[in-house]
């Protein structure tokens, strides 16, 4: 209760700079309606049972629990936000036991898992009130697979976690887990290994979805369980549980008791290459973009997404391309795969790229006031180093592309160049303007989105920067759908120029604003969390 009560109170006091802004009107209205999209889903199960009967139902709860566990579990790993934990680090001056935080890192991971709570009692409901269901197994089941579901979030947000705090290890399990997506693509897209795809799928399908732990959780609801599906279930609760705590000691005693790290020595082929790019420049535009460079590359929230976009970006694709059937489609689709792809990458790197830019140096960001700099300049700096990141995710896109035969000619991948380009100038618009205006602190070590934050920026993160990319997009629907390349080039050239223009202006208003509002700006980097963070 004391945690909570001190989280409590830091959120009370977090709430007295945003009321002004609206920020926390924007962020209960976006939670309230994502929240009633899920209560109208349970809802639909509460009443399914009584409508049509139970049998059709009961044949499908193997299924929907199986979904309602990969949603559980899988979701914060591929969105990249792994929801409100315990911030480690602020935990070591309080003399707190560790099962107290274990149970409160549980509570949290049910909280995280809100939505499939709310689905799972509008479930319950509908069996229960169905009246021919045994109320004792369905109360256990259902109970038992939420714990489930806790145990198994908990181990893996704090196993993932850990593993993003060990340099080469972090780049290991990122090419790992890639690979792992990548084979069924892979399988599906090459002709020559179709064979064994259409293998794997046999196999696949022939596997019995009750022996899944979701398919046991089902019959035991039901009272379908016989005595070794009770113990099973009982079993797998206890390992996740064992193991969540395993991992949650290891990462906790991680901060309590640190590890002196060797000093890294620094790469001198980087370094030459670096500078050669930024010394045309002059200091201390230079230096400011190199500093910048160098502090995205060190930071696992950064380097996550990053590798993201151009892995799991083209090998998601991969399957669209593959069964496209019409064959117009298929090669527009084709010689502008690049492009796509490129503009998802630049959305995940959003909250770390562009509209959080001085949230990694929260009361360094001081310093900046004192340099002999103007803040057009300074936002200027920081854009380039971003601007040299996406080009080199474009880069990356179009030659990871090309290795899978995705693209048709090298054109595309420069048509990519082009278009991402165009796209930067409205992205930096938007998050210059958001940079300044709703700045947030943000650990660079925690690989999951998100910060301090401000309920405005979730508004904008999911609306407004998307549509950001508009110009573009209507761009792209005039080659889409058979424009001339006459009206796809001219458009091109109204978005580039409307895109220079629209950017100059966000800029200056960026940096005035920046000037005349510093101490609000210094004040939200200083901003702390307490001992909960969301992400």
């Amino acid at each position: 209760m004391a945690l909570l009560q001190v989280q409590y109170r830091t959120f009370r006091h977090s709430l007295g700079s945003s009321k002004t802004d609206g920020g926390t009107r924007a962020s209960a209205t976006l939670a309230f309606f994502w929240y009633l999209l899920w209560a109208a889903a349970a809802l639909a199960l509460a009443v399914l049972p009584n409508a049509i009967g139970t049998e059709d139902v009961e044949r499908a709860l193997p299924g929907l629990f199986l979904f309602i566990m990969g949603y559980w579990q899988l979701t914060p790993l591929l969105t990249l936000s792994l929801g409100v934990s315990i911030d480690m680090r602020r935990t070591v001056i309080y003399p707190i036991a560790l099962p107290t935080l274990f149970t409160v890192e549980c509570l949290l991971r049910l909280a995280s898992g809100a939505e499939m709570v709310i689905v799972l009692v509008g479930l319950w409901v509908g069996f229960a009130t169905a009246g021919s269901m045994n109320q004792v197994s369905l109360a256990a089941g259902f109970g038992l697979f939420i714990l489930l579901n806790v145990f198994l979030s908990a181990a893996i947000r704090n196993f993932v976690e850990r593993m993003f705090q060990k340099r080469r290890l972090r780049e290991i399990v990122v090419v790992t887990l890639i690979c792992f997506l990548m084979l069924p693509q892979a399988l599906i897209w090459s002709q020559t290994l179709r064979g064994y795809a259409r293998t794997i799928w046999v196999v696949a399908r022939g596997f019995p979805i009750q022996a899944l732990p979701s398919g046991i959780a089902a019959d035991v609801s039901l009272g379908q369980g016989v005595w070794i599906e009770w113990m099973g279930l009982l079993s797998m609760v206890g390992l996740a549980a064992g193991f969540a705590y395993q991992q949650f000691r290891i990462a906790i005693s991680g901060f309590r008791h640190p590890q002196q790290s060797a000093a890294r020595p620094t790469n001198a082929l980087g370094a030459r290459l670096l500078r050669g790019l930024t010394a045309w420049a002059g200091d201390p535009i230079a230096a400011l973009v190199e500093k910048e460079v160098r502090s995205l590359w060190r930071s696992p929230r950064f380097r996550l997404p990053f590798f993201m976009g151009f892995t799991f970006g083209v090998f998601a694709w991969l399957p669209i391309l593959g069964f496209w059937k019409d064959s117009t489609s298929a090669g527009w689709a084709t010689d502008h795969v690049v492009v796509v792809i490129s503009l998802y990458s630049f959305l995940l790197l959003g909250p770390v790229m562009f509209l959080n830019r001085f949230g990694f140096e929260r009361k360094a960001a001081e310093a900046y006031f004192f340099l002999p700099i103007s803040m057009r300049l300074l936002l200027l700096a920081k854009n380039f180093a971003s601007g040299l990141y996406a080009m080199l995710e474009v880069a990356l896109i179009g030659l990871v592309s090309g290795w899978f035969g995705m693209t048709s000619s090298p054109l595309a991948v420069i048509e990519a160049f082009v278009i991402g380009a165009t796209a930067l100038l409205y992205l930096f618009t938007v998050g210059n303007y958001i940079s300044v205006r709703f700045p947030a602190p943000s650990n660079p070590d925690r690989i999951s989105r998100g910060s301090g934050g401000h309920g405005m920026r979730a508004a904008v993160q999911f609306v407004l920067f998307p549509l950001s990319l508009a110009p573009v997009a209507g761009v792209l629907a005039i080659g889409a759908l058979g424009g001339s390349p006459l009206a796809y080039g001219a458009g091109l050239v109204g978005a580039i120029g409307g895109g220079v223009l629209l950017y100059a202006a966000g800029l200056s208003s960026s940096a005035k604003y920046l000037l005349l509002f510093r101490e609000r700006f210094l004040n939200s980097l200083a901003h702390s969390e307490g001992l909960v963070v969301t992400e």
